[in-house]
């Protein structure tokens, strides 16, 4: 499917251009790469020249509609009240770009009404200690984007921190989160943690996860994290492969009382010279998901989960895992070399979950770009359960 077909793109457009009905916008404004900071804002053919302005002219229950073309800011993008800004075209034709040579992240959310939809968001930069360098979710939700080569480095003994998005709560749905590197500076002793996203609170849903690396000084052999780091939050309906923390934890690492992971596939992952290719588990719960092919490259072995605590149930990996349900037989991706995670017939994985408290089963998982093919699978579940989803 096109993007321009997607549903988002016309129900985005129209948000635009027509009035969205009482109480979602008092006044729409407008940003497009040729307009103009000083003009009002008010329609295209008087649009800001910049997201910050809008963003800034902006109160509490406006919107801010993006045209296509490359956005640069100089300037955190800030959004700290109920706003909605969208991209009219989406991620494949809107991208916003940091274009300042200093350390600086791009968007950051803190109010529970804030939406960013429909971008591609690049090029972020965070020094030492820094979180989020796409990204910084607080509140709200981030849907439809691409979060893709932003980085982030530790100095001096310090630490660097989800450089795709780092989020202590709100949403993050329906993205692709790819190409995102964390880490330190050779000899300076920091590590990264979270590649592509880290993790306190919030729920990521329907999800890629893809290509992320968490790295450190010590010879790029310690970050944590390639994918996801979790301290607590959910992940659910997501695909997590290809992702490298050469440390421990390739995939995801899951170290709070509170972390979630349901309905996920986590494979292609590597670390080098640890255990937890795929997961790394000391607390927290995964369920009806496929920790499978995850692979510890120094001696080559398949290293998928390394548990030292939480809970595993109604799972598929290798060795076969203590808890309910779990199986270890070999999933049968349909063409994992083309990244193509559906479940053949027949699989060990189809009839094989359970429904828990507090899960989401969504069936329709939209594509992010015209050009990143969407690999769904499905865990299909037993009687009165819900199925395993992902891309």
């Amino acid at each position: 499917m096109k993007l321009s077909e997607h549903t988002y793109i016309r129900a985005a457009v129209w948000l635009c251009l027509s009035a969205a009905g009482p109480g979602l916008a008092q006044t729409q404004y407008y940003v497009t790469t040729n307009g103009s900071d000083v003009a009002a804002g008010t329609s295209w053919a008087t649009a800001f020249a910049t997201i910050t302005r809008a963003v800034t002219v902006a109160v509490d229950g406006d919107s801010v509609c993006v045209g296509p073309g490359r956005h640069g800011t100089i300037t955190e993008i800030a959004i700290t009240e109920s706003l909605r800004v969208w991209a009219t075209n989406g991620p494949a034709e809107t991208a916003v770009i940091r274009a300042n040579a200093a350390a600086m992240r791009v968007f950051s959310l803190n109010h529970a009404g804030a939406v960013v939809d429909g971008f591609t968001v690049t090029n972020g930069y965070l020094a030492s200690e820094g979180q989020g360098a796409g990204v910084y979710l607080a509140a709200g939700a981030l849907r439809n984007s691409l979060i893709t080569l932003n980085s982030g480095w530790g100095n001096f003994n310090a630490n660097s921190y989800g450089s795709g998005i780092y989020m202590t709560g709100g949403l993050v749905e329906d993205c692709l989160v790819s190409n995102n590197w964390t880490g330190a500076a050779a000899g300076y002793g920091g590590l990264g943690y979270g590649g592509g996203i880290y993790m306190t609170g919030g729920t990521v849903r329907r999800c890629r996860i893809v290509a992320n690396t968490a790295k450190s000084s010590t010879g790029y052999r310690n970050g944590r994290g390639g994918g996801v780091y979790m301290t607590g939050g959910t992940i659910e309906n997501s695909l997590i492969c290809a992702n490298e923390g050469p440390g421990y934890g390739g995939g995801v690492v899951m170290v709070g009382a509170n972390a979630r992971m349901f309905h996920c596939t986590v494979s292609d992952n590597t670390s080098y010279d640890d255990a937890g290719a795929g997961v790394y588990l000391t607390a927290g719960a995964v369920s009806n998901s496929i920790v499978y092919h995850n692979t510890r490259t120094f001696d080559q072995a398949h290293v998928n989960l390394n548990r030292g605590g939480g809970a595993v149930d109604y799972s598929c990996t290798i060795p076969l895992q203590a808890g309910t349900g779990n199986v270890s037989a070999e999933p049968g991706f349909l063409d994992r070399a083309a990244g193509d995670y559906h479940l053949r017939p027949g699989s060990a994985c189809l009839d094989a979950a359970a429904q828990a408290a507090g899960e989401h089963d969504v069936p329709e998982l939209r594509p992010v770009s015209p050009s990143d093919r969407r690999t769904e699978h499905r865990l299909r579940p037993q009687a009165g359960g819900h199925g395993q989803e992902g891309y």
